[in-house]
């Protein structure tokens, strides 16, 4: 028996097994997205480079989600969630079949749900989830620097419960260490809906052999009329673990809707750094969206960054000829959802 029809045979028995259980629903979806990308200030000779690269703003993925009724208000659920590279096909993590989503959870509607294994860190959900960063975190290096050194975007080993009451989202995150000496980390989230006003909170603590990370962050994202949202944020990080490190990042955009098709975007980004050495990272971003349907569209996206000081080792890697402190990039890329 060749793989092509064992495949079809387990899909065929999943499907079947499904349909049978009118309460179990499972569901495989995903994102492709993928852009050329025009940089300059790039390689060791600082020349331009056209390259395919990810997506924008949305990672590509593919993913399975389950949940059963188990009847009295209670339901049960899990999510794994795999990256990979649109232009090869390989997975981003190669150490790891599920390195988005691996969890499993228990819930009611009354009571909310707690989950255990890897899941997205609580600030992540202000930030993208939550839609308070216009971009949902971008998927460039200039876009999502940020990412990593602020805070992290996945936690392993995590115990997470989330509910939402009067629709006020509310969050608490554990993460066991698993290893002796070291402190296991917390986070805390709330969104908060007033009126138009959308007020996001989160705080996270990262314990590690050689000290500690916190990261807290403001949120806030208004909603017009005609649909047209102001987004605005501020983090701070302070950073023990090795080189004492604060970061304070401060972001204004917006998002509006020119038609039912077209959909134009645009942040500012700014951010200081203090490692004891000061610097300071400023990026410019704006999107157009075309929607095709409600699952395709063609994005143009352009941003523009200058950094000073200590961050100037992001555009300036050691072998690098000369010294550039900014950047200007376009792309054009292309998200189907599935």
């Amino acid at each position: 028996m060749n793989l092509r029809t064992s495949t079809t045979l387990a899909l065929g028995a999943m499907t079947l097994v499904a349909a049978g259980t009118a309460s179990a629903q499972v569901s495989i979806y995903g994102i492709i997205d993928t852009s050329l990308r025009y940089q300059n200030n790039t390689n060791a000779s600082t020349a331009s480079d056209v390259s395919m690269q990810p997506g924008a703003y949305g990672a590509s993925r593919v993913g399975f989600r389950g949940r059963e009724d188990l009847g009295n208000g209670l339901y049960s659920e899990f999510q794994l969630e795999n990256g990979f590279n649109p232009n090869t096909g390989a997975q981003v993590d190669s150490t790891r079949l599920f390195n988005r989503h691996s969890w499993v959870g228990l819930g009611s509607k009354d009571l909310g749900r707690i989950s255990f294994g890897r899941q997205y860190a609580l600030t992540h959900e202000v930030l993208a989830m939550n839609m308070c960063d216009v971009l949902g975190v971008g998927g460039y290096d200039e876009t999502a620097w940020f990412v990593g050194q602020q805070y992290t975007l996945r936690y392993d080993n995590s115990i997470k419960y989330r509910h939402t009451i009067e629709g006020v989202q509310v969050g608490a995150m554990y993460v066991l260490s698993g290893e002796q000496h070291i402190d296991d980390s917390y986070g805390l989230m709330a969104m908060i809906p007033v009126g138009p006003v959308d007020i996001g909170l989160s705080h996270h603590s990262d314990e590690a052999l050689n000290g500690k990370r916190t990261t807290n962050l403001l949120a806030l994202k208004y909603r017009f009329d005609n649909g047209t949202t102001l987004h605005g944020y501020t983090m701070y990080s302070h950073d023990k673990r090795g080189v004492d490190r604060k970061d304070r990042l401060y972001a204004l955009g917006f998002i509006h809707p020119l038609n039912q098709r077209f959909i134009l975007s645009g942040t500012y980004y700014r951010n200081l750094t203090q490692t004891p050495d000061s610097g300071g990272r400023s990026t410019f971003v704006t999107r157009l969206q075309y929607a095709l349907s409600k699952r395709s569209e063609l994005y143009l996206e352009a941003d523009y960054s200058r950094v000073s000081g200590v961050t100037l080792s992001a555009f300036n890697q050691p072998g690098k000829v000369g010294s550039n402190n900014s950047r200007t990039t376009f792309s054009v890329g292309y998200k189907h959802m599935f």
